[in-house]
């Protein structure tokens, strides 16, 4: 079996090749932060993962998400991150989420890039981290509202919208949150179904030919 290094799996994770990136550098890497390989770096891997967010390639963006959530999982079992380097993360992943444009789920060349499933896994990590508060709680539910109104000709698919419900569902979980704050996110989504129109009509989807990845 072929051992990689480190920077060898940091590489192919941004691969456009999904076999190297998904089968091979996502796996690894998981394993890495998992097994604690990576306690020593955990902050100077989150601050990567987080700068990957604004990556030219839609690959390294989204696989990018994945492993950052991998990263503050290790530092809620661990510890061995910090408040502010979590809450970095945190800002810079919120930038990226709801403004993502790209949001295919299979593609025939790229495989896997599923930028709204990633995102709500990510988005469910920090949902459970003891690093953010109430304020930055209500700041994920406001951010997961962004994504969902956000304009996109995009139909989810591909469990997009089962995952992101799981990830709200976390958040909302949490003590810290109040009934006010539980509620307050859905003005806007009221708003938006109070005053919008039909739009265009949705395509039928072939759920035998739906591809469907258990994992990511």
């Amino acid at each position: 079996m072929t051992e990689y290094s480190r920077d060898n799996l940091l590489a192919m994770l941004r691969s456009a090749d999904p076999a190297q990136r998904d089968e091979i550098a996502y796996l690894a890497m998981v394993h890495r932060v998992g097994s604690g390989a990576e306690d020593t770096d955990l902050v100077a891997l989150g601050d990567e993962m987080a700068r990957r967010l604004k990556d030219p390639e839609i690959q390294a963006r989204t696989f990018a998400a994945l492993i950052l959530g991998e990263v503050v999982e290790r530092d809620m079992a661990t510890g061995h991150a910090t408040a502010e380097a979590v809450l970095r993360w945190r800002d810079a992943f919120t930038a990226w989420y709801p403004a993502e444009e790209d949001l295919r789920g299979w593609d025939e060349r790229l495989g896997w890039l599923h930028a709204v499933a990633h995102g709500a896994d990510a988005l469910a990590v920090f949902g459970r981290s003891p690093r953010l508060g109430r304020d930055d709680l209500r700041g994920l539910l406001e951010v997961a509202r962004d994504r969902l109104l956000a304009p996109t000709g995009y139909l989810f698919r591909d469990q997009e919208d089962d995952r992101l419900g799981y990830a709200l569902a976390l958040v909302l979980a949490r003590p810290e949150l109040d009934s006010g704050d539980s509620v307050g996110w859905l003005r806007q989504v009221s708003a938006a179904f109070t005053s919008g129109q039909p739009g265009q009509e949705v395509p039928v989807v072939d759920r035998k030919s739906t591809r469907l990845n258990s994992s990511h």
